[in-house]
Formats: structure tokens, sequence, C-alpha cells
């Protein structure tokens, strides 16, 4: 895996929680963004927040129903891992504005909740298929310069709070 994640959250209206995230070995430790939400749908919103993140910097959203991380373009070098510790109080005031037929949305109740995952970086492919630039013919016969540029970029990378269900079945083996 070029990441790997483990989120646990405990409480209601007072949650504590930890996020911590391992660069994989494969993967060149130079990123063009690497952020991290954290929504709380169904809880009301953020009154109060102590953010504590080992790298990078953390703040709760414009909304306040979220904590949002900015890790930055590297991970420390010697470690290749990040952490974030943090306590979030919320006022209790029904649900929060988002679309309730959404079922993720009505999934996350209690510690049912996720930390989304985003990151983009260069010159990686996680399939380990390639092109051979030398090998590409354009046609009709032209002077050209050809460029070739490996992009990894995340689509919907979740990390499920260790504490909660889990949206989908797993087979117990």
């Amino acid at each position: 895996m070029p990441i790997c994640g483990v989120f646990k959250m405990r409480g209601d209206k007072t949650v504590d929680f930890l996020l911590q995230l391992k660069l994989g070995s494969q993967l060149k430790n130079s990123f063009e963004y690497f952020e991290v939400t954290i929504p709380f749908f169904n809880r009301g919103k953020i009154t109060h927040a102590e953010l504590r993140p080992s790298w990078g910097m953390a703040n709760v959203s414009q909304h306040r129903h979220s904590v949002l991380w900015n890790v930055g373009y590297k991970f420390p070098s010697k470690s290749l891992d990040v952490s974030l510790k943090g306590t979030v109080v919320f006022k209790r005031n029904g649900r929060t504005s988002h679309v309730a037929e959404d079922p993720l949305i009505s999934f996350c109740v209690g510690l049912n909740c996720y930390a989304q995952v985003v990151f983009r970086t260069k010159g990686f492919v996680y399939s380990s298929c390639s092109v051979d630039s030398k090998s590409v013919r354009v046609s009709p016969d032209t002077k050209h310069k050809f460029s070739l540029e490996r992009i990894f970029q995340s689509s919907d990378c979740k990390i499920w709070n260790s504490y909660g269900d889990v949206p989908v079945p797993v087979s117990k083996s």
C-alpha cells in the first residue's frame, strides 16, 4: 500500500481522536499536496478544538463540521510517519446541513466516521506499468518533443474509525 493509516476516535459531545499515517516504502517522499479531512456528520458544529499534528498544520473548517490537516509536501524523512491527535467539542443542535438522503452521511453517526486522505505525487505508478517513450510513434512524421509524466493521485481513500462499524461486509476468517 502506498499509504497505511490507523484512525481511532471515541466520544460523543467531546471527541478524542488519533490518526496515524505511514508512507509506504515504494512511494517517493515528495507530494504536490497531501491533505486529510475528518468530517463529523450528524454532530452539530465544532465549538472548541485542540489539534496537535506531528507534522504540517491542522485547523477546523470554515463551516465548523470538519477537521482539516494539511500535511504538506513531504513526510519527515527519518520516520516517514505522521500523526494528528485531537480533542473536539460539539454544540448539540441537531444534524448538520448535509443532504440526509446520502447513505454514507446517514451511516456516519456515533463512532462511525472516517478520515479522507487526498494526495498527488509525480514519478510513481502503483501498477508498475510504464510507457517506453522511445517506442511512441507520431504520424505523420514531424519534428516533435515528447514528454512523459507519471502521476499518482488518490481518489476515494477513507480510513475508518477502528472503534466504529465498517459500511461494507467483512469476512471473519
